[in-house]
């Protein structure tokens, strides 16, 4: 009861109507007549307080909707106890108990968190609506790529298992991303000293098994992204390559997996590589298997520097399905 008691006093504040349900359950299940008394208590009392957090946010709406000033001074002589601010005395020099004008605060810091997070959600819906333009016309449809992208970089450094399926098969595998800061890169090259445990070892560093990997400023020239993952089948690391796409077709530049081969430690050689698709949810039934594209100097001179160069043709392709929901939701 005590914890309970915290918790709604540091969520909410001192609401009289949960400190009643709190102290004073229903009587008919403390008739000792009913053995399960005790669970409906807790059961009503969470349905209260999941009745009173529901009009709260819809008064947090309101506010976060309009100005501050105009919602302030609705707050104080109305017969409400959804309180989101404050009102306390200025101190004063002068007056030890008398001030003129009045200070404004968060009721909890539990209620500044549920503001910041209606916040974001209306953001989050102008943004939606956005894309959504920008997707609909053949001129921008380039610019909601970029929007795309920006946020499956935010959704992919939270972490969490991501299913992915084969193209060409019914396959399904399901790539982890640990929940670790995300390692940025500004160039290729420089991938050879993060990714190996020592300077010119063929092993791995072991920390950045999971990690999320993306490039500061610019696109990897055949990816977006990448993470290494346990393969699934060998048990041993196999390096998953991101590529997001808003459209049905993406070709591949082989010189761009040729440079990222050259420099990816000799372990990691072991599994070929894995190449996923990452598409809005609309978009999975029409994306068939990409081709890798590049012209023959180009994908000679790339191979050169790399030992015992693959057949790009062969890696595995996977198609990652991405919905609205999980798109826009938001990251806090």
């Amino acid at each position: 009861m005590w914890r309970t008691l915290f918790t709604l006093f540091d969520s909410y504040g001192p609401i009289p109507r949960l400190l009643f349900d709190l102290f004073l359950p229903a009587h008919h299940y403390r008739t000792g007549m009913v053995e399960d008394g005790a669970e409906k208590d807790d059961e009503n009392l969470k349905n209260r307080i999941e009745e009173y957090r529901d009009e709260l946010k819809g008064k947090i709406r309101t506010a976060v909707t309009l100005h501050p000033d105009i919602v302030l001074p609705t707050e104080y002589g109305v017969n409400s106890s959804h309180t989101i601010y404050t009102m306390r005395p200025s101190k004063s020099k002068m007056y030890q108990y008398v001030s003129t004008r009045p200070v404004y605060g968060l009721a909890t810091a539990r209620i500044g968190r549920m503001i910041a997070e209606e916040t974001i959600a209306i953001s989050l819906k102008d943004a939606q609506r956005l894309y959504d333009f920008l997707l609909g016309q053949g001129a921008t449809k380039t610019s909601a790529g970029w929007v795309f992208e920006a946020r499956m970089h935010q959704i992919f450094q939270r972490g969490g298992p991501f299913k992915a399926t084969n193209l060409g098969r019914s396959k399904t595998i399901a790539v982890h991303i640990d929940h670790k800061s995300c390692k940025d890169f500004s160039r290729v090259s420089e991938l050879g000293s993060l990714l190996r445990k020592e300077p010119g070892s063929r092993s791995i560093n072991p920390d950045i098994i999971g990690r999320y990997f993306k490039p500061q400023r610019c696109n990897l020239p055949s990816v977006d992204s990448f993470v290494i993952a346990e393969c699934a089948t060998t048990g041993g690391p196999v390096l998953v390559l991101f590529q997001m796409t808003v459209s049905t077709e993406h070709p591949v530049k082989t010189e761009g997996l040729a440079s990222i081969w050259a420099v990816i430690p000799e372990d990691l050689r072991g599994t070929p590589p894995i190449l996923v698709f990452v598409v809005p949810a609309a978009n999975k039934d029409g994306f068939k298997r990409q081709s890798i594209s590049g012209s023959a100097n180009q994908t000679s001179a790339s191979r050169r520097s790399a030992s015992n160069p693959p057949d790009f043709e062969t890696w595995k392709q996977y198609v990652l399905p991405v919905s609205d929901n999980t798109l826009w939701e938001s990251d806090m």
